[in-house]
């Protein structure tokens, strides 16, 4: 019986393929828990990332309003040693995001190599004489999967993370000072996130993953 749900076989006689019902970014990051401090810290560098540029829209706009009434110099030095301030902390903050991030994500990538490897060797050798296991498909993908795998945990958390506190903190800042147009920011949200997917797709392209698993044949 055993044995019949195993081979178990649809009506073209090709093997079922087991439904996978568990979150990929959740099976990603229980395989990272060991370098979840470095993912913790790195999307901590990104938040303060993503916060600075609305500190800076803050400060262009008092320099600003400066430059057009008072023209105090002594204010406008101050404001410039800000943007130095600000500087540096950007500098430090994509430093730590990208340090933290990238530990986490190498490592995710030599356990995940490391298990397929282990998975392809304990194969029998019927299977590997199957074309779509050939050493070179096989060798291929076990260079990009463990890849896109670990831009899931490192570098999309990260931008994610940078992004979501951006948007927070615009949208709090712009309801302060007038919360008539931070309404009017919520309410084009939805336009701009479509446009933005449209670009994405867009400057994305075709897909050449396939044809770069045939080349390695």
């Amino acid at each position: 019986d055993k044995e019949k749900m195993s081979k178990k076989t649809d009506v073209e006689g090709k093997q079922e393929v087991p439904e996978v019902n568990r979150s990929m970014f959740l099976w990603a990051l229980g395989l990272n828990k060991s370098e979840l401090v470095h993912i913790i810290f790195g999307c901590l560098s990104a938040v303060v990332e993503g916060l600075i540029w609305p500190v800076y829209a803050i400060l262009l706009s008092e320099l600003i309003g400066i430059m057009n009434s008072t023209n105090d110099k002594q204010m406008i030095n101050k404001y410039a040693g800000s943007f130095i301030g600000i500087a540096f902390a950007m500098l430090l903050s994509q430093f730590f995001k990208a340090l933290f991030l990238a530990i986490a994500g190498e490592r995710l990538t030599f356990r995940l190599r490391d298990m397929v490897f282990k998975l392809v060797l304990k194969q029998k050798a019927e299977w590997h004489d199957k074309p779509e296991n050939a050493r070179g498909l096989l060798t291929t993908r076990l260079t990009t999967d463990t890849n896109l795998v670990r831009g899931l945990v490192g570098d999309h958390l990260g931008y994610l993370s940078a992004v979501i506190s951006t948007i927070v903190a615009a949208i709090t800042i712009a309801l302060f000072y007038c919360w008539r147009l931070g309404l009017v920011m919520l309410a084009s949200s939805p336009i701009l996130a479509l446009g933005a997917m449209l670009q994405t797709k867009m400057m994305k392209g075709f897909d050449t993953g396939k044809a770069y698993e045939k080349s390695g044949k």
